[in-house]
């Protein structure tokens, strides 16, 4: 067991490495197109497996594309067993909560965490998404991926894909998944 000093100079090295985009060789992984580095909380195996229900923020230059992949992690979350809140129930509260703090004159901002509240999830997935046309096809060129518990708001798993050829949609979000399952066991 890691001394508590000795643990946080431990998760320091794996934040610096994930920021700075070297691949850590114990939780890197290299396919013919993308490279993936992986961060998790201590007690990372226990709380995914209390995980059932999930909301997707994802964020994008386009959020056309940025819909689609949402979809795409949606459908590899719903084929895992997850359940998966509905872009419309989340838009919904969402516009709820706006127009709620518009009516009382309350100030700040919404964030996906309330919101995530408020439908009864269990956890968020947040994340950015680039993406790239090659050869008539888009393509993820960089994506990172967060899993934040509602509950304590601590950062489970934290997931960035990079390479220079891309993914598509759907191995992106079927290698996320893959990733939030191995790290659940």
């Amino acid at each position: 067991m890691f001394c508590g000093q000795c643990f946080k100079k431990f998760i320091l090295f794996l934040i610096m490495f994930v920021l700075i985009g070297i691949p850590n060789p114990l939780n890197a992984q290299e396919d013919s197109t993308m490279i993936t580095s992986v961060g998790t909380s201590k007690d990372v195996q226990l709380e995914l497996n209390s995980l059932k229900t999930v909301a997707i923020f994802l964020n994008g230059a386009n959020p056309l594309t940025t819909r689609i992949i949402e979809d795409a992690l949606s459908i590899k979350l719903l084929q895992s067993g997850f359940v998966v809140i509905s872009r419309e129930t989340l838009e919904k509260t969402l516009g709820d909560q706006i127009t709620k703090k518009k009516e009382t004159k309350e100030e700040g901002s919404v964030n996906a965490l309330q919101i995530g509240q408020l439908v009864n999830a269990d956890a968020i997935i947040t994340g950015t998404v680039i993406v790239e046309e090659s050869e008539k096809l888009l393509l993820v060129r960089i994506a990172s991926f967060q899993i934040l518990e509602i509950k304590t708001e601590d950062l489970l798993l934290s997931v960035l894909f990079e390479g220079e050829k891309g993914r598509s949609f759907s191995e992106t979000a079927k290698r996320f998944v893959d990733i939030l399952n191995e790290s659940g066991k």
